[in-house]
């Protein structure tokens, strides 16, 4: 067992001066048959691993962070499908300059990044964030209607100011259909992609619920025009 856990050690100290380490988390149990989880978790023939370099992953910063929640220093305990298998609880933080998500390993306390094609759904406190088919990254999923859902997608790049740099985010909206998404740019948009329901539509916006919610909150302003907007069109 001895000879073991000293192979095992070198072979991770080897992988890390590499950066090409691939994992798999599909067991971090390291209790019982360690021979058995390296085979299962580091052989050649596991074709769906978790792939790239061992990742530093810096602490979000006192006034500007480069996570999708910045308010929390915290890891984001969500509950992740990845590659069909679920796992609750798991640690993770998505990195909106460099479109990725971290996840970090239970074990070692060592992040890894997530393979973004292998990403069925992410569920946390915000909602569920799914992996964008076009392009890099992920996508919030504000409203699932039967008709389109509401997702919006989030970007962040520095900003130098005086002597300090900051994080300037960006949110865009769309609809996403099956086969397609639109941009949003606010709920007047939708006045103009449901040409056919602008009457009622005018109509639900001057309701005091509406006008309530979009002077408190734009964002979900914009969800309850749209959910309303999903229901009628089913209707």
């Amino acid at each position: 067992m001895k000879k073991t856990l000293i192979f095992f050690t070198l072979f991770i100290l080897v992988h890390l001066d590499s950066y090409s380490q691939e994992y798999s988390i599909k067991d971090f149990n390291l209790d019982g048959n360690i021979d058995a989880w390296f085979k299962a978790n580091f052989d050649s023939a596991n074709v769906k691993p978790m792939i790239g370099a061992l990742p530093i992953v810096s602490p979000p910063r006192r006034r500007s962070s480069v996570f999708f929640v910045e308010k929390s220093q915290d890891w984001v305990t969500a509950d992740l499908t990845y590659d069909s298998h679920f796992y609750s609880n798991a640690k993770l933080r998505y990195d909106l300059e460099k479109q990725v998500i971290y996840i970090l390993n239970p074990l070692s306390l060592q992040p890894i990044t997530l393979n973004q094609n292998l990403v069925n759904k992410i569920e946390t406190e915000l909602g569920v964030l799914k992996a964008r088919k076009d392009s890099k990254g992920y996508y919030l999923v504000l409203s699932k209607g039967n008709n389109f859902s509401l997702i919006k997608e989030s970007s962040k790049h520095s900003v130098v100011e005086g002597t300090e740099f900051q994080y300037q985010r960006v949110d865009k909206y769309y609809l996403l259909f099956s086969d397609r998404k639109e941009v949003i740019v606010n709920a007047r948009s939708l006045l103009k992609r449901f040409p056919d329901y602008k009457k009622e539509i005018k109509k639900f916006m001057r309701t005091k619920e509406s006008r309530q919610l979009k002077t408190l909150d734009k964002e979900k302003h914009l969800i309850h025009i749209a959910e309303y907007c999903d229901s009628i069109i089913t209707s």
